[in-house]
């Protein structure tokens, strides 16, 4: 008797070891920020999952880039009026993009989007169906999917969308990140997802810390021949989030806005001399493209919306476009 109760209490403490995401643990507080570095990889190997596993990635070495995101009052957003019910906003500071979260009673769902400026909104999403792909509490082993429908509104046109996904908590254990840092009690989770306007299937491993809406660390990868698989890792910073993200004038304008097969600039290209260049998609992913003066060429991309950042000595301008 002694024995089986001995063996039934060793059984509920490696159960209660696993580590369990909750509404309230991963809501974020307003004012968070994160130091987010970010990368291409063309090799990598995210590893098994299971029980108690350990991923050290303290061996990749590759040539981050950093961002910022932020967590701010949904009324600190862009386009906030078309988001009443908006708990907090999530932003990525270098492409002045939004997302809006509402708190909900299965955990927290994505109710929209926005990019660009006051002035000048360049993108807007709104979910009609919410994305609650973040359902909790989740643990290992649990799995679910979900829909979600929203239109999209750029450049004078509109685009209905759906997208449908599942979700797989696979593994749990250590995480050591590219720079060394540890972190243990940790949730991997793997997220495959396709929308209707981009017949692509992305596939996401993300490393989860019970405490932290932002991930460790995510994976991201799809069936494009165009786009590269990419990989980010965060840190929490102690800093408060401002209002407006920092961004610079460049003087770059581009020629045609939808784009079809060059992406051309119009203006100061003096500036493309000594720049870094990088294309992303809206879902935050570095794209392959060939620079040839001031062209980029975007044939083989498919239709949607991307992100070009230009970055010199004296700043980074972003420029959005929409290749029809």
């Amino acid at each position: 008797m002694y024995t089986l109760s001995f063996l039934f209490c060793w059984a509920t403490l490696q159960v209660s070891a696993q580590p369990v995401l909750t509404t309230e643990s991963q809501t974020p507080q307003i004012g968070e920020t994160y130091e987010v570095q970010f990368a291409d990889v063309f090799v990598f190997e995210p590893g098994p999952g299971g029980a108690e596993q350990t991923w050290d990635f303290s061996e990749l070495n590759l040539p981050f880039t950093e961002l910022q995101f932020s967590i701010l009052e949904p009324g600190d957003g862009l386009s906030a009026a078309d988001f009443p019910d908006a708990d907090f906003v999530w932003r990525l500071d270098e492409f002045q993009a939004y997302n809006y979260y509402q708190v909900s009673e299965t955990g927290l769902d994505l109710v929209g989007g926005a990019s660009g400026t006051a002035d000048n909104i360049l993108f807007l999403e709104i979910f009609s169906d919410s994305e609650d792909g973040l359902h909790y509490p989740a643990t290992y082993a649990d799995s679910y999917t979900y829909f979600s429908a929203f239109t999209a509104h750029f450049f004078g046109m509109t685009s209905y969308n759906e997208r449908n996904g599942e979700v797989e908590y696979d593994g749990y254990g250590t995480l050591i990140l590219p720079d060394g840092t540890t972190y243990e009690n940790v949730l991997r989770m793997i997220i495959r997802s396709e929308t209707t306007a981009f017949p692509i299937i992305e596939t996401q491993y993300a490393w989860m810390l019970p405490g932290q809406f932002i991930p460790l660390m995510v994976y991201t990868s799809d069936d494009d021949d165009e786009s590269s698989p990419s990989i980010y890792y965060s840190k929490k910073n102690s800093t408060t989030a401002t209002s407006s993200p920092v961004n610079v004038d460049l003087g770059l304008r581009l020629q045609q806005n939808p784009v079809k097969d060059q992406l051309q600039f119009q203006g100061t290209t003096e500036v493309l001399r000594n720049a870094t260049i990088h294309l992303w998609s809206s879902s935050g992913q570095r794209l392959n493209h060939k620079l040839n003066s001031a062209a980029i060429d975007v044939t083989h991309l498919p239709a949607g919306i991307y992100y070009l950042t230009v970055s010199t000595t004296r700043g980074q301008q972003v420029l959005p476009f929409v290749k029809g």
